[in-house]
């Protein structure tokens, strides 16, 4: 079926559910198909109906609407954790950012600065916590050695290994988004 019928001038939350709606008739009609990737794409259109609901406005320009919201949200969140937790081992963090990067989660200068990708907003809190835990972990070893490793669990509530692996298995897809080729 195609879904473009329910998105008219303005995309908003309420087209964006109609939309998830007849996906959700289209999987019941065919047997309650309910594949990972069909579930994915409700979820994406749930989502996506938030962030239209966010950014409002009329379908053209959209895209660039939801990439600064993310981006505005990722620096928020991602400013404050790191903060919270560089307070916890005394650190001053002298600057935090987010930039449009290729490969990279995140990176610790020497002077106390750190830089995250923008689409750590897009993955699990839990996972985007571990990358903080892990920069916070470099302003005070700025290496990887077994007091980093130490420290960078004991600043994260979770199972670090289980967030290392969700982003090698989902991280790669994360880094297409947002880019035009």
């Amino acid at each position: 079926a195609d879904h473009e019928d329910v998105i008219g001038e303005h995309f908003t939350a309420e087209t964006a559910i109609d939309a998830n709606r007849a996906l959700e008739r289209e999987l019941a009609f065919e047997g309650g198909a309910s594949s990972e990737k069909s579930r994915d794409l409700a979820e994406g259109l749930t989502r996506v109906a938030f962030l239209a609901r966010e950014v409002g406005g009329p379908v053209d320009g959209l895209s660039g609407r939801i990439d600064r919201y993310l981006r505005k949200l990722a620096l928020t969140r991602l400013d404050d954790e790191t903060r919270n937790l560089a307070a916890r081992v005394g650190k001053t963090v002298t600057r935090v950012s987010v930039r449009d990067t290729a490969s990279r989660w995140g990176s610790c200068s020497g002077r106390g600065s750190i830089n995250y990708s923008w689409r750590l907003i897009l993955t699990p809190p839990e996972v985007r916590q571990s990358v903080v835990a892990h920069e916070v972990a470099h302003l005070v070893h700025m290496n990887h050695s077994r007091e980093f490793w130490a420290l960078a669990t004991k600043l994260y509530d979770g199972n670090m290994p289980a967030a290392r692996r969700w982003l090698k298995t989902h991280g790669p897809g994360l880094h297409w988004i947002g880019r035009s080729s």
